[in-house]
């Protein structure tokens, strides 16, 4: 990084500041000139302060228009390569479509070959109903009905499917292309992308240059110049901004390909104003498997495979392996009584000639993914269900539920939240954290969040009586990030989970929350490079980590803790301004400032700070204080950072 780009940071966190453009900036960069330097009035100076102004604009004039030809260019060229890949789609399209309705041109013999295998197969088709048993001929005739009788029933059943899932009620069914048509605009999907056409209702034929399409990471807008926008809004999910593209079909429609980061999931809606479609109504059939790569597509053809199974009230392939596994388990020990047995749970099985008493042999075979009621017992349920009592082991240790972290309600202080990591009963090769209330009153308890295993909820705080912020990698990054639970009035007669919204969406874990009083401001800790900000070390990890490199040279200290070497990476504060919107969720400011930009210093100090003993925020919220380690330098050989 250059000595002018490493204050980048800093000056676009000052910039973001500023509502009112370049000429408010400027005014405040000459205002702080005036109050703080002797720009003005230095005697020392012999150039006229204008002329050093004029000085640097004009270096700096040649160094962006410069930069603004080469991003033209690149821009033009992807522009090329994009139309030509629609171009060959729309191509590819066009030939499927007439190929799959040409007239082929036959020879006699061949015309005569199709004749008597037609003819053929009605035969058979005749014999066969005549081999049909009488009974089984007035079967159709009872079941027969008008459409629109069918019709009916096909209501009827939609309806009731609808009422066996309430999280789909109101959902509307997806088109044939497993998308959504609205009046504006139409678009259909695969597990890669999103394919959207824009009809353009205007009775003028327009260009290019008319049109105007941004790409963020989750933000779409689409629009024509000197008109509303047509899409402006928050993307159900991150985007490939650098791989989506979008072409004008003939002046008349804005066609739009939209890369999905995520290969695993489909889009209930392009952007979250839409209306929401069924997912469980989407048809993998209708995507390509073809153009997945190989590994997504053995996974969507397994899901697929395991979904006629289900329907079909058959054993998923993980079930039939885990059958297949007890029928082997079983033949091999036939001294063992399998009587008490459930086939399609974890296999507890006893042996009957030990004259010592029931020993319990648990089977295992996958490690737990996806949160099955069943799987969770509580420690009394399962100790209730063995026959015999046996010592206190390390399993037995490893089963008991683990709750830590209770907070009292900040305003009456009659109930409490704490969180709670549970375990996968069956085989222990799982565990979830979750967020509990408990009335100190009346000993109600209710789980908050939704246990999914390897998911694990943590660090919270309130921000008022109905509102906490906690920690979680719920993410669909997997990556720990910030989460906001808002609570109903009346906990006791919650009768389900209650789904967190995830507020922040960065790209490297973060850690540490702290909130201060008046629920303004919002610090947190990211591991980061001293001179970059969190995209920038997120970057340069992805690059060591592609470079294959596993030497590393220390010129100064390093910390060794247990096995881990921590390799240049610190612990840096982050403040960001939050306010609540008027949907009630609170809204980040777009740049969090690195307290320690710069520092080659830790805050929270490594490898055992935390933010509750080593940060505060002034009583006012306007100031923080933190505990941070001193600046170390090469003579420094290595520490256990204990001392």
């Amino acid at each position: 990084m250059s000595d002018t780009e490493k204050y980048d940071a800093i000056l676009m966190n000052v910039a973001s500041q500023h509502t009112g453009g370049i000429q408010e900036l400027l005014d405040t960069l000459f205002g702080f000139f005036a109050r703080k330097t002797d720009l003005y009035t230095s005697p020392n100076v012999t150039d006229k302060p204008e002329d050093l102004i004029l000085k640097a604009f004009r270096k700096w004039e040649k160094v962006a228009v410069e930069k603004h030809k080469k991003d033209k260019a690149e821009r033009d060229e992807t522009d090329r390569i994009r139309r030509d890949k629609l171009r060959r789609k729309r191509e590819e399209e066009e030939a499927a479509k007439n190929e799959s309705s040409r007239i082929v041109e036959v020879t006699d013999e061949e015309a005569e070959k199709i004749k008597q295998e037609s003819a053929q197969a009605k035969a058979q088709k005749l014999a066969t109903d005549d081999e049909t048993p009488v009974e089984k001929q007035s079967e159709p005739a009872t079941t027969t009905e008008s459409s629109g009788d069918n019709d009916e029933n096909n209501k009827d059943a939609k309806k009731e499917d609808e009422d066996e899932n309430e999280d789909d009620k109101g959902k509307e069914k997806p088109n044939k292309g497993n998308g959504w048509d609205g009046p504006e605009y139409s678009w259909t999907q695969t597990l890669e992308e999103i394919d959207l056409r824009v009809p353009i209702k205007l009775n003028i034929r327009v260009k290019s240059k008319d049109i105007i399409v941004k790409f963020e990471r989750k933000h779409l807008y689409v629009g024509l110049r000197g008109h509303p926008p047509i899409i402006d809004g928050e993307t159900f999910a991150e985007l490939k901004k650098e791989e989506s593209m979008w072409t004008l079909d003939d002046g008349k429609a804005i066609h739009i390909v939209i890369e999905k980061i995520n290969k695993m999931e489909w889009w209930s809606r392009v952007v979250k104003t839409d209306p929401e479609i069924n997912t469980r109504k989407v048809q993998p059939e209708n995507s390509k498997l073809s153009d997945l790569d190989g590994e997504t597509r053995s996974m969507v053809e397994k899901m697929m495979y395991d979904q006629h199974r289900r329907e079909a009230g058959l054993p998923t392939s993980d079930e039939q392996k885990k059958q297949d596994m007890l029928k082997k388990f079983m033949e091999a020990h036939p001294e063992m009584d399998f009587t008490k047995c459930n086939p399609q749970s974890t296999v507890t099985a006893s042996l009957a000639t030990t004259p010592a008493g029931t020993t319990p042999v648990t089977l295992t075979n996958t490690i737990a993914t996806i949160w099955n009621e069943s799987d969770y017992q509580s420690n009394s349920q399962y100790y209730q269900s063995l026959t015999n009592s046996h010592y206190f082991n390390q399993t037995d240790n490893l089963r008991l539920d683990r709750l830590s972290s209770p907070q009292l309600h900040p305003v009456d202080g009659r109930s409490l939240i704490y969180w709670r990591q549970q375990y996968h009963m069956p085989d222990l090769r799982g565990s979830t954290t979750t967020l509990h209330w408990q009335d100190l009153h009346s000993n109600k308890n209710v789980q908050l969040t939704r246990p999914i295993w390897g998911k694990h909820d943590q660090q919270f705080t309130w921000i008022d009586k109905n509102t906490i912020l906690f920690l979680s990698n719920r993410a669909s990054s997997d990556l720990t990030q910030i989460f906001q639970l808002t609570l109903p009035d009346d906990l006791s007669s919650l009768s389900g989970f209650i789904e967190p919204t995830q507020i922040t969406n960065y790209s490297l874990n973060i850690d540490n929350l702290l909130v201060n009083r008046n629920a303004t401001r919002l610090a947190f800790s990211c591991q980061v490079y001293a001179n970059l900000d969190i995209e920038q070390t997120n970057a340069r990890k992805q690059a060591e980590l592609d470079s294959g490199r596993t030497i590393y040279k220390f010129d100064k200290l390093y910390i060794r803790h247990w096995d881990e070497y921590y390799t240049g990476l610190r612990n840096h504060p982050f403040i960001v301004s939050i306010n609540r919107q008027t949907n009630g969720i609170f809204q980040l400011s777009p740049y969090p400032v690195d307290v320690l930009f710069n520092i080659d210093s830790d805050s929270p100090t490594k490898p055992f700070g935390d933010a509750k003993a080593q940060w505060s925020f002034s009583a006012s919220g306007n100031s923080f204080a933190f505990t941070r380690q001193h600046d170390e330098d090469s003579s420094v050989a290595w520490t256990t950072n204990l001392d």
